[in-house]
């Protein structure tokens, strides 16, 4: 389990007949496969995720790990099922369509309607997640539902996040951490509410479709801060129990949603945020919570900006930190064992801005050539890179050695000879085109560098009602 795991979550559970728990690892094929088979599982719910989002933006390579791979090692599990999965119920979030275009305006991101713009490396995660469960659907005929939700409190919840941590922060007479201004929006459901939502998805709703949940109460950070404060503290003055530190290196203001298509099915919040506030600190507030999740869990996560046990750079809060960090987390992983260290500021590898040199990856497609002789028939300085993706430390060496302002990608796996090859290929494929452009990203972003990235219209779904589809069209991004 992950570290804000806890196995008494499941006490209440335990001893029926109808419950099982096998401890083991979302990408281990076999396990997940042997699971599904020996226990004739008809529905599958998944929920397994890294989800803290101050963590991705110090190592996004592990989200990828969890959050797409993860997936994809459920997804084939449950494809050679065949006929004995009947439902297979993936919950993402309200991450994965971005900050709402407005501030105020009262409307919501629609399932169907409103395209994906994740903005951090975990809603990144989450929306190429739901690109592999919208192929299997498409692609093996898996019958699938999609949620997307807002924020989650309660009882039993890790205390990483918002109001668990600020609680237990109020009840130790510390002060309470806000990023930023504070004002960013968010939207809370109690924990009862969302299990009621779920309950109603998987029992109603219709396979192939998309599900928001959540709540038209919206409230800023500091909102929800104060709230905690006052019920806590209310004879106290808020403003001195509350201290504003460094913002995320991006924040979205606002995730606000259009739930209508739930509420048809019969489902609707009856937990109004200040019971379920109440019911909460309660909770928090009792006698022996701190030994929830181990000795020293607690302590470790009651600061501002925490990370997961082991991580040598706890303390990281600029921008140049974080990239400096996320760099080598990608360097290190596997076999990967050399870095080259960044600059001391995580700025440019170097070259003239009013002289652009570029970079280009993808010397042995047609579209790499093509590139490159336009590019140097107009005068510019552009070389090959010689270096593979999905050998990540030669590509971090070879973009600071080459001075480059410009990266062009245009390498990846495409099928020899046509897509069928990915099929039966899926770890190289995911290997190369996935983490090996991430981590492309991650290396240009700690020696700013310009990354574009050429990808492909397969990602676009073409039918009669969609003849055309344009960058800016809602909802296009649909793998076949």
């Amino acid at each position: 389990m992950d570290y804000c795991a806890s196995a008494r979550n499941l006490e209440e559970a335990s001893g029926r007949d109808n419950f099982r728990f096998v401890k083991g690892d979302v990408n281990s094929t076999d396990l997940v496969y042997h699971v599904m088979v020996t226990e004739q599982i008809d529905t599958v719910m998944h929920f397994a995720a890294s989800t803290h989002v101050d963590n991705s933006f110090g190592n996004s390579l592990g989200f990828t790990t969890a959050n797409v791979a993860g997936t994809h090692v459920m997804l084939e599990a449950a494809r050679a099922c065949g006929d004995q999965i009947r439902r297979f119920v993936h919950v993402s979030t309200d991450e994965v369509y971005g900050e709402n275009d407005s501030y105020d305006e009262a409307h919501g991101n629609q399932e169907d309607k409103t395209r994906l713009e994740p903005t951090n490396p975990y809603s990144a995660s989450k929306a190429a997640a739901e690109m592999l469960v919208k192929a299997y659907a498409r692609s093996y005929g898996l019958p699938v539902i999609v949620t997307r939700g807002n924020n989650v409190f309660g009882p039993n919840q890790f205390p990483e996040k918002l109001i668990p941590k600020a609680i237990l922060m109020t009840a130790r007479g510390m002060r309470l951490p806000v990023h930023g201004s504070g004002k960013n929006k968010r939207s809370y459901l109690y924990v009862e509410d969302v299990a009621e939502a779920f309950d109603c998805v998987l029992h109603k709703g219709e396979t192939g479709r998309v599900y928001n949940i959540g709540t038209t109460v919206e409230q800023t950070v500091l909102e929800v801060v104060t709230s905690v404060a006052s019920l806590m503290r209310p004879d106290a003055e808020v403003d001195e129990l509350i201290e504003h530190v460094d913002d995320r290196p991006f924040n979205d203001l606002r995730y606000y949603l259009d739930c209508s298509s739930l509420t048809e099915l019969g489902w609707q919040q009856r937990t109004p945020f200040i019971e379920g506030l109440k019911k909460t600190v309660a909770w928090y507030t009792r006698s022996g919570v701190e030994e929830y999740w181990g000795a020293g869990a607690v302590e470790r996560v009651l600061v501002a900006h925490p990370r997961k046990p082991g991580d040598k750079a706890a303390g990281c809060t600029t921008a140049a930190e974080l990239k400096r960090r996320e760099l080598k987390l990608i360097m290190s992983s596997g076999q990967l064992k050399d870095l080259a260290s960044p600059s001391a500021d995580g700025g440019s590898s170097g070259g003239s801005a009013s002289a652009p040199k570029f970079l280009l990856f993808g010397r042995t497609g047609w579209l790499g050539g093509m590139l490159a002789k336009l590019l140097h028939d107009g005068g510019h300085d552009v070389s090959f890179a010689s270096s593979r993706l999905e050998h990540v430390a030669d590509v971090e060496q070879e973009i600071e050695r080459s001075g480059c302002t410009h990266v062009l990608n245009a390498a990846g796996l495409t099928g020899r000879p046509n897509v069928d090859w990915c099929e039966e290929h899926k770890a190289e494929v995911l290997r190369v085109n996935v983490i090996g452009t991430l981590a492309l990203a991650a290396a240009c972003r700690a020696h700013g560098v310009h990354l574009t990235n050429l990808a492909t219209g397969c990602i676009f779904h073409y039918d009669e009602a969609h003849p055309q589809d344009a960058e800016r069209d809602a909802e296009t991004l649909v793998a076949l």
